[in-house]
C-alpha cells in the first residue's frame, strides 16, 4: 500500500512538474495566431498570404475606434477621410474619391460580408476576435474591389454553455468618454446569445469642434447548434455616427501669387495647423487665394425669378467696381448623422464530403452630412444618401490528406439614391446632383491547395465575375442671383429656377477573370518558403456628369487591374521564441483610376474619374517578434516600397502652373483642356519607408499581480497626398511615440491602464484635397490625432 501510494505521489509530482515546465515554456513562446482569410482555419505561419493580424489587445492599446486608426498598427496601410468616404490605401493602391460613384480598391468585410460603402465600417471596432489585413490583390476569394487588398473584421461569436460579461470604460483628454461591453448568455445546450455595445463621445481635434467622434453601436448575435453537423448564426447591428464631422484644415505652403496678394492686403496666413476651413481666422486667406474670381458689381441677375444686381457682394481683394464671388463656408450647418444597419446569417452544414457555408446579408447605409473641403458638400434638400445592398455567398470546402479546396457562388446587388449639393461661390446657389445608381454582380470561384509531397504544396484558384452598372441623373442649379455659368457659359442665364445644367444616363457591363497560382515549401516544421502570383480588379463605373460632346451619355471609366508577385518566408526559431516573417513583392498596376477635374457637356467644372496610368511597385516587408524572456517582448514591422507611375497622362481643364507641377504637354484647347503628363511620379499615399516597433516588459509581483509597461513607435517617410503633386499635397515623414502601463491582479478579472498616444504631438497628414480647375493654390488637408492621454478600466464577470 505504501509502495502504491509512493508511486501515486511520484506520478502526481512528475505530472505537476511537467505541467509547470509546459506553462513556463508556453510563457516564453510566441502565441500561435489562427486566421480564416482563405475561407478555412489555418495558422498564419502556415499561410502564404501577405497578411497581418491585429488582436483585441492591439486594438485597445492603439485606441482604435475609427477605421483610420488602423494606420497606427500596420505598415503600408494609409487611411484618410474624404468627406463622407473613408479612403483606404495599401501600398499606393486605393480610392481617393469622396462621392457615391466610387468603388474602394481595398475590400472591407465584416464576418464575411462585403461592405460596399467604406465609411459604414465605422463603429465596428469592439468585441472582436481579430482584424485581418491582407496586402495585395484578393481577386479569387474576395472578388471585385479587392485589387489592393482586403480588411476582414471578425466579431466575437456566441459561445455555448458559457455565461460571461465584459465591461470597459475609458476617459481622456478632449472630453473623451468611451464605454463598451458584451454579454454571452447560454440559453440552452444548443442555443446562445451575445450582445455587445460601444458608445464614444469625444470633442474635436480641430477648431470649431471638427474631427470629433460621437457614435453609438449595438450588435446582437444568436448561435443555434442542434448537432455537430449544423450551426446557424444570425447577427444584427446598428451604428449611429454623429457629431460635427471630419476636419479639413489649411495646409501650406501657398503659391507665391497667393502669398504676394495676402501680404499686399495685410493678411497673415494662420500658423495653427488645426484651424478648420470654416474658422473666421482663415477667411482672409480665401480672399487672397481666389482674388481672380471678380465680376462687375452691376452684373445682372441670372435667374428669371430673381432681380437686381450683386452689388452687395463683398469686394474682397477685387479692384474698384468689382466684387468677389467666393464666400468662405459657414460651419453653422456642419453635421454628421450617418446610420448603418445590418442583418446577416451564416449557416454551416457538414455534408460528409465537404462543409456547405451559406452567408446571406442585407445592409442599409444612410449618410446625412455636411462637410467643408473648400466647397460645401451636403446631402441635398434634406434627403440622405441611401445605399441598400443585398448579397449571398454559398460555398463548399473540405480538407483531405492531400487536398484542401473551396468553391462557391456569389451574388450582389446595390441600389443607391443620392442627392448631393455643392456651393462654393457667393450667389451661385446650390448645385444639386441627383443620381440613381444600380450595381448587379455575380461570380463563380474556386481555389485548391494540393500536397504533391509531404513538404510541397501547389495552389491554383480562379474567379469569373460579371458586373452590370446602371446610372441615371441630372444636375440643376437652384435660384441664385448670379449663376456660375455667368462666368463660363450662358446655359442658366435668365432661366427659371431650378435650371437643369446636365443630364446623364448609362448602362454598362463588365466581365473579368482573376486568378492565383503559387507554391509552398516546408524547409522544416517551423520554416516555410512560398511564392504566389495573384491578380485583382477594381470595378469600372460611371461619372456623375455627361461626356463632353456626346449628349446625355454618362462619362465612364474602365476597371483597373493589378498583378502581384509575392515571395516570402515564415520562420520560427529558438523553440518558438523568435519569429521572423519576410516578404518581397513586385506589383504591376494597369488602368489606375484617378480623380481629375474636367467639364461636363454643359460646360460646368466637375470632378470625375479617368483611367490615367500604369504603375510598378516593388519592395519588401519584414515582421519580427522576439520573446527575449518570459516577461520581455519586442515586435518590429518595417516595409520598404518603391512606387512609380510608368505612364500617367490625362486630360483636364483649367489648370495653371501652380495647380499641377507635372509638365503640360500641349496648350489649352477646347474648354480650356490641357494634357498633363505625371509619368515618373510616385503613387499617392505610398511612403517609401513605413513601420512600427514596440517593447513590452511585464513586472510580476509575489501575489501574482502584473504590470505590463509598453512603448511603441510608428513611422513613415514622406509621401504624396494627391495627384497634382504640388508642395501643398506633399506630406513630410513622421514618427509617433506611444506608451501604456496596464495593471492586472492575480485573478485577471479586471485591469486598469494609463496611456499617452502621440507623445511628441507629431503632425501626421492623412489626406489632402484641392480644386485644380478652380482653387489651385488652396489645399484642404486631414490630420491624424494630436497628443492624447487617458485611463482605461476593464472587468470580466
Amino acid at each position: 500500500m505504501r509502495k502504491i501510494t509512493f508511486i501515486g505521489l511520484s506520478a502526481i509530482a512528475l505530472a505537476l512538474a511537467g505541467a509547470g515546465q509546459a506553462a513556463a515554456q508556453a510563457a516564453n513562446q510566441i502565441t500561435e495566431v489562427v486566421v480564416t482569410a482563405e475561407r478555412r482555419t489555418q495558422s498564419v505561419q502556415k499561410s502564404s498570404l501577405a497578411i497581418s493580424v491585429i488582436s483585441p489587445d492591439d486594438i485597445s492599446r492603439a485606441g482604435v475606434t475609427q477605421v483610420r486608426d488602423l494606420t497606427k498598427l500596420e505598415p503600408g496601410v494609409q487611411i484618410g477621410q474624404g468627406g463622407p468616404a473613408t479612403q483606404i490605401y495599401i501600398r499606393g493602391v486605393g480610392d481617393f474619391g469622396s462621392t457615391p460613384i466610387t468603388n474602394p480598391a481595398v475590400a472591407t468585410n465584416i464576418d464575411g460580408v462585403y461592405i460596399s460603402r467604406s465609411n459604414s465600417i465605422e463603429g465596428n471596432f469592439f468585441d472582436l476576435e481579430r482584424i485581418e489585413v491582407l496586402k495585395g490583390p484578393q481577386g479569387t476569394l474576395y472578388g471585385r474591389n479587392a485589387s489592393g487588398g482586403a480588411i476582414n473584421i471578425i466579431t466575437a461569436k456566441p459561445k455555448l454553455g458559457v455565461f460571461s460579461s465584459h465591461l470597459e470604460t475609458e476617459v481622456g483628454n478632449y472630453n473623451l468618454i468611451r464605454v463598451e461591453g458584451s454579454t454571452n448568455i447560454p440559453v440552452s445546450d444548443t442555443f446562445a446569445l451575445r450582445a455587445a455595445l460601444q458608445v464614444v463621445s469625444r470633442d474635436g481635434y480641430a477648431s470649431q469642434d471638427f474631427d470629433d467622434d460621437h457614435h453609438e453601436s449595438f450588435r446582437l448575435s444568436a448561435l443555434w447548434k442542434p448537432s455537430d453537423r449544423l450551426s446557424v448564426r444570425v447577427t444584427a447591428d446598428h451604428t449611429h455616427v454623429g457629431g460635427t464631422g471630419p476636419a479639413y484644415v489649411f495646409k501650406g505652403p501657398f503659391s507665391p501669387e497667393v502669398a504676394a496678394v495676402a501680404a499686399a492686403n495685410g493678411v497673415v496666413v494662420p500658423t495653427d495647423p488645426r484651424l478648420s476651413f470654416t474658422d473666421p481666422r482663415t477667411h482672409g486667406v480665401y480672399n487672397a487665394t481666389v482674388a481672380n474670381f471678380c465680376v462687375p458689381a452691376n452684373a445682372p441677375a441670372a435667374s428669371a425669378t430673381k432681380s437686381g444686381t450683386i452689388a452687395s457682394a463683398p469686394q474682397g481683394f477685387c479692384p474698384a467696381g468689382q466684387v468677389n464671388l467666393f464666400q468662405p463656408p459657414n460651419a453653422d450647418d456642419a453635421h454628421l448623422k450617418d446610420r448603418f444597419n445590418n442583418i446577416s446569417m451564416e449557416v454551416n452544414y457538414d455534408l460528409g464530403f465537404a462543409t456547405l457555408t451559406v452567408i446571406p446579408a442585407y445592409r442599409r447605409v444612410r449618410n446625412d452630412y455636411t462637410v467643408y473641403p473648400l466647397s460645401v458638400y451636403t446631402n441635398a434638400q434634406g434627403a440622405p444618401e441611401i445605399s441598400d445592398t443585398y448579397s449571398i455567398e454559398a460555398r463548399l470546402g473540405a480538407t483531405t490528406e492531400n487536398l484542401t479546396w473551396v468553391a462557391g457562388l456569389y451574388g450582389y446587388r446595390e441600389g443607391q439614391n443620392v442627392k448631393t449639393a455643392t456651393n462654393t461661390f457667393l450667389y451661385f446657389g446650390d448645385n444639386v446632383a441627383e443620381n440613381k445608381l444600380r450595381t448587379n454582380s455575380a461570380a463563380v470561384f474556386g481555389q485548391a491547395t494540393y500536397s504533391v509531397a509531404d513538404n510541397l504544396r501547389l495552389i491554383l484558384g480562379g474567379r469569373y465575375s460579371h458586373d452590370r452598372r446602371i446610372t441615371a441623373g441630372l444636375n440643376k442649379t437652384f435660384d441664385s442671383t448670379l449663376s456660375f455659368n455667368y462666368v463660363i457659359g450662358q446655359i442658366c442665364y435668365q432661366k427659371a429656377s431650378p435650371c437643369i445644367t446636365d443630364v446623364w444616363k448609362g448602362d454598362k457591363k463588365f466581365n473579368s477573370f482573376t486568378y492565383k497560382v503559387g507554391a509552398e515549401y516546408d524547409l522544416t516544421p517551423q520554416n516555410m518558403l512560398f511564392v504566389t502570383w495573384a491578380t485583382g480588379e477594381k470595378a469600372g463605373g460611371f461619372n456623375a456628369f455627361s461626356q463632353l460632346g456626346v449628349g446625355d451619355v454618362a462619362g465612364s471609366y474602365d476597371p483597373e487591374k493589378l498583378g502581384a508577385l509575392e515571395i516570402g518566408s515564415r520562420n520560427r526559431f529558438l523553440d518558438s521564441r523568435l519569429q521572423v516573417n519576410v516578404e518581397g513583392f513586385y506589383w504591376k498596376y494597369k488602368d489606375a483610376q484617378q480623380t481629375y477635374a474636367t467639364v461636363n457637356n454643359a460646360g460646368a467644372v466637375v470632378n470625375g474619374y479617368v483611367n490615367a496610368g500604369q504603375a510598378t511597385m516593388y519592395g519588401f516587408d519584414v515582421d519580427g517578434i522576439a520573446k527575449l524572456t518570459p516577461v520581455d517582448t519586442v515586435q518590429v514591422g518595417v516595409e520598404y516600397l518603391h512606387s512609380n507611375f510608368d505612364r500617367f497622362i490625362y486630360q483636364t481643364s483649367g489648370l495653371t502652373p501652380p495647380a499641377n507641377t507635372c509638365p503640360l504637354i500641349d496648350s489649352p484647347g477646347a474648354a480650356g483642356f490641357q494634357t498633363v503628363d505625371c509619368s515618373g511620379r510616385d503613387l499617392i499615399r505610398a511612403p517609401e519607408w513605413s513601420g512600427t516597433a514596440s517593447y513590452t516588459h511585464s513586472f510580476v509581483f509575489g501575489n501574482g499581480a502584473t504590470v505590463d509597461a509598453s512603448g511603441s513607435v510608428q513611422f513613415s517617410s514622406s509621401r504624396e497626398l494627391g495627384v497634382t503633386y504640388t508642395p501643398g499635397e506633399h506630406a513630410k515623414g513622421y514618427h509617433v511615440f506611444d506608451a501604456q502601463v496596464v495593471y492586472r491582479p492575480e485573478s485577471r478579472k479586471w485591469s486598469i491602464a494609463g496611456y499617452v498616444r502621440n507623445i511628441n504631438n507629431a503632425l501626421v497628414y492623412t489626406g489632402a484635397y484641392n480644386q485644380p480647375a478652380v482653387l489651385p493654390s488652396l489645399i484642404a488637408a486631414n490630420l491624424a490625432p494630436p497628443r492624447t492621454y487617458g485611463v482605461r478600466i476593464a472587468a470580466d464577470f
